[in-house]
Order: C-alpha cells, then sequence, then structure tokens
C-alpha cells in the first residue's frame, strides 16, 4: 500500500509541476493511504506528519484556487 502511496504523490507532484489539476486528485488519495496506513499500523508519528503534510496540501490548494480565479 506504501508504493501505491508514493507512487500517486510522485505522479502528483510531477503533474502540479506542469500545472495539471489531476495533480491534487492524485496526492489527496495518496494522502488518503498515507492516513489509512498509519491508522492501521498504529504509527501515531506518521499520523501527525499526515495531518501536516495534509494541511499544506490544502493551503497549496487554496493558492492555486485563488490564484486561478483572477
Amino acid at each position: 500500500m506504501t508504493w501505491i502511496a508514493n507512487g500517486l504523490f510522485l505522479i502528483g507532484m510531477i503533474l502540479l509541476g506542469y500545472k495539471n489539476k489531476w495533480g491534487w486528485v492524485l496526492e489527496f488519495i495518496g494522502e488518503m493511504l498515507w492516513l489509512k496506513t498509519s491508522i492501521e499500523k498504529e504509527m501515531w508519528d506518521l499520523l501527525f506528519v499526515c495531518i501536516l503534510f495534509g494541511s499544506l496540501q490544502l493551503w497549496n490548494f487554496y493558492l492555486w484556487w485563488r490564484q486561478e480565479r483572477k
């Protein structure tokens, strides 16, 4: 499962580098897989990092969305 999450993150980052909106979808799915893994394996430190990264992704998505509206 972690290989899939990492792959989605990597492809999502590449797509975002090319300003492709599908990158957000792939990164969101990857983040959900990491959250699932951290809860299933009771890795609370990973859960904390997932929450931080998820918050950063939401902030970046907001900045992207705000710029697209202009």
